[in-house]
């Protein structure tokens, strides 16, 4: 397991995971990630050798009605921003000689 963030854990893909049964059907229908909600259990995102468990934030739940559209909606933005920052990335490394990838500020600089 690889701690990326408080809530974030990267974790290798464990056959006795609770949701491998749901992954297996997706997978099976071709899907190369998979994301699975589990409410106050926050969400399991799994590709076919990786998995990422994200811990739900605490907060007061008043209606649940839009929680899975609001959680799908930000997956997507997030991924979509998480492309744009890779070809930033490789796009800065490539402009200098020696494998240099650009720090996080230098990252977030060249938006």
């Amino acid at each position: 397991m690889i701690p990326c963030s408080p809530r974030l854990t990267l974790r290798k893909v464990r056959a006795s995971s609770a949701t491998t049964p749901t992954f297996a059907r997706l997978q099976l229908l071709g899907a190369p990630l998979a994301a699975v909600t589990r409410g106050g259990g926050g969400a399991i995102l799994r590709s076919a050798r990786t998995e990422l468990a994200v811990s739900a934030m605490p907060t007061q739940v008043v209606d649940t009605i839009g929680a899975g559209d609001s959680f799908m909606s930000a997956l997507i933005a997030g991924l979509h921003d998480l492309g744009g920052a890779a070809v930033r990335a490789a796009a800065l490394t490539v402009s200098r000689r020696g494998a240099r990838p650009p720090s996080l500020a230098g990252l977030a600089a060249s938006d």
